[in-house]
């Protein structure tokens, strides 16, 4: 028996209402299922699927057949080295249910280029790393190798893996 590449992905079919670019090669695709009445938005590497940025601009506004994988990751909110924060003028507000990590920070030896995301490391003291995506800022770079306190929240990321037209449209 012959198994599909995307047997183990969530397989929808909807209407894409948006398509955002937060980076090449990234977007953020929004998708609406009328018979749910539900609008999610998805992540999407276009260089990881068969389409290039022009055939995935040409989905807007079309209906579509996405495979994605659903996961959970740890978000970073906040960053603190004794009680001082390092996100300097973009520090947000207390947001209540967030996990509090302390250790050392790595993996920020110089601020993240251009508009990509890079990966912020936390050693915490129980010996576990902990990565996030974000973006290093020369606030964040002072504080590497340093005792800090990571405010983090788990949340489901959806990803794109393939995108495919619908036929009729």
């Amino acid at each position: 028996m012959e198994t599909d590449e995307f047997d183990d992905q969530i397989r929808e079919f909807g209407l894409i209402t948006a398509i955002e670019d937060i980076g090449y090669p990234r977007y953020i695709i929004t998708v609406e299922f009328p018979e749910r009445q539900l609008k999610r938005d998805f992540n999407f590497n276009v260089e990881a699927d068969h389409l290039d940025v022009e055939g995935l601009n040409a989905l807007n506004g079309k209906y579509a057949t996405l495979y994605y994988a659903s996961e959970f990751e740890p978000n970073l909110y906040h960053l603190h080295i004794k009680g001082k924060t390092l996100f300097g003028e973009y520090a947000p507000e207390y947001l209540e249910g967030t996990e509090k990590i302390i250790g050392v920070l790595s993996n920020t030896d110089e601020p993240t280029p251009g508009d990509l995301l890079g990966v912020v490391k936390v050693l915490a003291k129980s010996g576990e790393a902990i990565s996030f995506e974000y973006f290093v800022t020369e606030e964040i770079v002072e504080g590497n190798k340093q005792l800090v306190t990571a405010y983090c929240m788990m949340r489901g990321v959806e990803t794109i893996t393939r995108l495919e037209a619908s036929e009729s449209n």
